[in-house]
């Protein structure tokens, strides 16, 4: 945002990193200051690969947030795989199956057993492939980093082995453009264009990306955020190890 600033846009790449946590964090922090945001990061081979048998590159997300007036920025934030392997692992835990078209079992076969599953199917077939090697030059070949395969295992490795990864972030200011106030009273004219849209079924609106959560982020300010009897028992089992009170 400091050099977006000083020259209308800022890139910066980070190498010799970890896990980021979520994109969206950082594309929200930027369209948060009145600018527009893209995050990227690569991560471990996860995605099968489109005509191929194996995994080789990992579901690399892609975030974009924009400012809006009224409302919180719009923020898409997206793997591109289907589905991330937390997800998978959430399936295995309650015993039940996953969709068509998000996993394939160790021999390159599409499965919707959750067990067999050790490859996640990328969004579109060939294009969701695309994009997700698009994001390993932004953040693997271009900082300097491991890409693919040769990156360690989020879910194999152990936590205390560096794992080189790479992110790109970059923010550019709107006012470069247009008048700050009239591009965010586009976007939330844009929106809500969507919205209105008609549905297909009565009861289920068209949403933009994003609206879920804001959604859930109202519920769970108010209520609390549910967890599972598992992930309950993981809670406990660290507060036990590191003397933390689990209420």
């Amino acid at each position: 945002m400091e050099l977006a600033k000083e020259a209308g846009t800022g890139s910066v790449a980070v190498f010799n990193s970890t896990h980021f946590g979520a994109a969206a964090y950082f594309t929200l922090e930027i369209a948060k200051h009145g600018m527009i945001g893209l995050s990227f990061t690569h991560a471990d081979s996860l995605m099968k690969t489109y005509a191929g048998k194996r995994a080789f590159l990992g579901t690399n997300p892609i975030s974009f947030a924009a400012p809006v007036e009224g409302e919180e920025p719009f923020c898409l934030d997206m793997a591109t795989t289907f589905y991330n392997f937390n997800k998978i692992k959430q399936l295995r835990e309650r015993k039940h199956s996953a969709p068509a078209g998000v996993g394939a079992d160790t021999e390159g076969n599409e499965t919707t057993d959750a067990e067999k599953i050790s490859m996640l199917l990328p969004i579109g077939g060939y294009k969701g492939y695309g994009l997700s090697l698009m994001v390993e030059v932004l953040c693997g070949i271009l900082t300097g980093m491991p890409y693919g395969p040769n990156i360690s295992s989020m879910f194999k490795a152990p936590l205390s082995q560096k794992r080189f990864l790479g992110h790109f972030i970059c923010a550019m200011r709107i006012d470069c453009f247009q008048e700050e106030k009239a591009f965010k009273r586009r976007m939330a004219a844009l929106l809500d264009d969507l919205r209105n849209e008609p549905p297909m079924e009565k009861g289920a609106p068209v949403q933009v990306a994003g609206d879920p959560e804001k959604k859930n982020a109202a519920v769970r300010g108010e209520e609390g955020i549910p967890m599972s009897a598992q992930e309950a028992e993981a809670f406990k089992g660290l507060s036990a190890e590191y003397g933390v009170e689990f209420i």
